[in-house]
C-alpha cells in the first residue's frame, strides 16, 4: 500500500490512499504548505492503518469512518447515475470527480452551509460560473438526499442523514441560454453536407449526418437520447423513449413528422440493424458539427439548440406550452415556459386574424 499528497485547485492538500477493502480515501491536510502537507500526509496515512485512538500530528480523537461524500457518488455510479440507466453519466461522473477534489473525501454529517459556501467560493475563484456551479451543488442535493431518505446505515439500521443541510442561496439560476437554427441556416446546413457527401471521402458518414440534423429538429431529442435509439423504438409513425432513457428518467412518445416517416422507411429498406445512427458516436457528432458550423460561421449554435429549434418552432406555432414540455420531455412546465414564451410579430399576427376569423369582435 502508498500513498499520495496532493493539491486540490484551492491550493489545499490532501492524502489519498487506498484502504485494506479496496476503496479509495482521501483525507483533508487542511494546509496549502507542501512541505507541511508531506509530514502531516505520511502521519495520517499511518495513523489510519495503525487505528491509533488519535491521529498522528493532531490532538484530535480518531473519528471512525461511516459514510463519505465520495462513498456516496459511488453508490450513485453503481445506481441511478450507472450508464445503462443513465444517458448523461459522463457528464455527473465528471463533476463528482471534480466536486470530491475540491471538497475532500469528507463524511456525509459534515456537509454543512459552510462546507457548500466554501466550495461555491472556490468555483467562484476558479471562474466558473453560476450555472456550473448550481449544476454541481444539484449533484451534491441529490446524493444527500438519498442519505436522508434512501440508504440506511447497516450499522445502525437508521439512514445516514436526519436532515438535509440548507445550501448557499447566492447561487443565482442563470437566464437561459436558447439560440435557434433559422429556416435559412437549416438550408445552407444541408447544402454543405450535401458538398461533403460528393466531394469528401466520409460521404456515406456525410448522409447520415444530415438525417441527424433533421431528425433533431423535428423531434427535439438529446443527442444522447437519439444516438441510443433503434428501429425497435419506433411503433408506426411514434419513437419511443423509455423510462431510465432520459435526462429526467421519465419515458416519453414523440410523433414524427412527414419528413422524418420518408427518412424511417429508407432506413428500413437499408435493414439497418443496430442503433438508427450506428454510424455516427458522440465525438464524431460534435466533430461534424464543428466543421460545418465554422464553414457557415454559425459557431454560436451548439448541437443542442437544434433542440432549442424544434421548441421555438412549436412555439411560434402557438402550440400550447404544456404539450410543447411533454413532447420535449419537461418535468416541469415552468422550465418550459421560461424558455419558450417568446412570440414573434408575425405569430402574433397570425392568432389575432385567427381570433378575428373565428368570431371574436370588438365592441364599438
Amino acid at each position: 500500500m502508498s500513498f499520495e499528497v496532493k493539491r486540490r485547485t484551492n491550493g489545499i492538500h490532501y492524502v489519498e490512499f487506498t484502504d485494506e477493502s479496496g476503496d479509495r480515501k482521501r483525507i483533508s491536510l487542511g494546509t496549502r504548505d507542501p512541505k507541511a502537507a508531506a509530514v502531516m500526509g505520511r502521519d495520517k496515512y499511518i495513523a489510519y492503518f495503525r487505528g491509533d485512538e488519535a491521529e498522528a500530528g493532531t490532538d484530535q480523537p480518531k473519528r471512525k469512518t461511516t459514510f463519505t461524500l465520495s462513498q456516496a457518488f459511488d453508490r450513485m455510479r453503481n445506481g441511478k447515475w450507472h450508464p445503462d440507466v443513465c444517458s448523461s453519466w459522463q457528464t455527473i461522473w465528471s463533476d463528482c470527480r471534480i466536486i470530491a477534489d475540491t471538497i475532500g473525501d469528507i463524511e456525509i454529517t459534515d456537509v454543512k452551509l459552510e462546507v457548500l459556501e466554501k466550495f461555491v467560493a472556490d468555483c467562484r475563484s476558479a471562474g466558473l460560473q453560476d450555472g456550473t456551479i448550481k449544476k454541481r451543488l444539484s449533484r451534491i442535493r441529490t446524493v444527500l438526499h438519498r442519505c436522508a431518505t434512501a440508504w440506511e446505515n447497516p450499522k445502525t439500521g437508521k439512514f445516514y442523514l436526519n436532515y438535509i443541510p440548507a445550501f448557499p442561496d447566492t447561487v443565482k439560476t442563470p437566464k437561459p441560454r436558447k439560440q435557434e437554427l433559422t429556416e435559412d441556416d437549416e438550408a445552407r446546413v444541408y447544402d454543405y453536407c450535401n458538398q461533403q457527401m460528393q466531394t469528401s471521402n466520409r460521404g456515406q458518414q456525410w448522409w447520415l449526418f444530415k438525417q441527424f440534423i433533421t431528425w433533431q429538429i423535428d423531434t427535439g431529442m438529446r443527442k444522447s437520447e437519439t444516438l441510443g435509439k433503434t428501429m425497435a423504438d419506433i411503433d408506426g409513425d411514434i419513437v419511443m423513449l423509455y423510462d431510465g432513457e432520459t435526462k429526467n428518467d421519465e419515458g416519453r412518445e414523440i410523433p414524427l413528422t412527414t419528413r422524418l416517416q420518408k427518412m424511417v422507411n429508407i432506413f428500413r429498406t437499408m435493414e439497418i440493424e443496430g442503433n438508427l445512427f450506428g454510424g455516427l458516436t458522440s465525438g464524431k457528432v460534435f466533430e461534424m458539427w464543428d466543421q460545418c458550423r465554422t464553414a457557415l460561421k454559425l459557431t454560436h449554435l451548439t448541437i443542442h439548440d437544434l433542440r432549442h429549434t424544434r421548441g421555438q418552432r412549436l412555439a411560434d406555432a402557438g402550440v400550447p406550452i404544456e404539450v410543447i414540455a411533454d413532447l420535449l420531455g419537461h418535468k416541469n412546465i415552468a422550465i418550459t415556459a421560461r424558455v419558450y414564451t417568446f412570440r414573434k410579430t408575425h405569430t402574433l399576427r397570425q392568432w389575432t386574424e385567427h381570433t378575428e376569423a373565428a368570431g371574436l369582435r370588438l365592441v364599438s
